[in-house]
């Protein structure tokens, strides 16, 4: 009985060093149901665009600027932007974490999806939080802005569906609202589906530093 439980620690203690170091196939970004869920397909969230669990494009895109120069955090786009060099991720049951740096500053940026079964009500809410962590690591201040944009492709089955948006009010927070003009709730069957009924928000809290807009289809950040 000895020689076996030495052996079950042995296999325990060697899947928790693994799991220390393992990088999930695609990284689970916002994960809610099979019609609204995001991923990064790549190893470095800036390598490639976010898509939808069947592959489809679900393009969100995080640039941050430092005293004056502009780097690329999440998504493939603009490709002419410098990346700040990913240092690693790390997957949680309720978040993913990435980590950032460059000689100037640290920087996490980290999806954080609720889902806690022991409140059902925050366990039924469609809700991720994006928050970035800036710490400078030169010990000098800098200017630094954040910039976040998420593609309409979020809100419609196909691309070819028209999206009709909105800015409704939300106490402290500025909110932009988009979905699809339709709206055909529950209308298709099968597997290769994306959302197209309801709204997407994107809030963020209502401060005099803070903006949102919607662009066109199309449009670059």
């Amino acid at each position: 009985m000895k020689n076996i439980a030495t052996i079950l620690f042995s296999i325990v203690f060697i899947q928790l060093s693994i799991s220390q170091d393992f990088r999930p196939p695609s990284v689970p970004l916002i994960a809610h149901d099979p019609y609204f869920s995001i991923w990064s397909p790549s190893d470095r969230l800036y390598d490639r665009e976010t898509v939808h669990w069947t592959g489809r494009n679900h393009p969100m895109h995080s640039l941050i600027r430092i005293d004056g120069k502009t780097y690329r955090l999440m998504g493939a786009m603009p490709g002419a932007l410098e990346p700040v060099k990913q240092m690693s991720v790390k997957v949680y049951p309720t978040r993913t974490i990435y980590e950032f740096q460059n000689y100037l500053i640290n920087i996490q940026l980290v999806f954080t999806s609720p889902a806690l079964p022991s409140d059902l009500d925050l366990f039924s809410r469609p809700v991720t939080y994006i928050s970035w962590v800036v710490k400078t690591i030169d010990g000098k201040p800098h200017d630094v802005q954040l910039y976040f944009d998420c593609s309409g492709e979020i809100a419609v089955n196909n691309t070819d569906q028209n999206l009709k948006w909105d800015s409704p009010a939300i106490d402290g927070l500025q909110t932009v609202r988009i979905g699809s003009a339709d709206q055909p709730i529950l209308k298709k069957r099968g597997d290769d589906l994306r959302i197209d009924w309801g709204y997407a928000y994107l809030s963020v809290p209502n401060t005099q530093k803070t903006q949102t807009m919607v662009g066109e289809r199309g449009s670059k950040p």
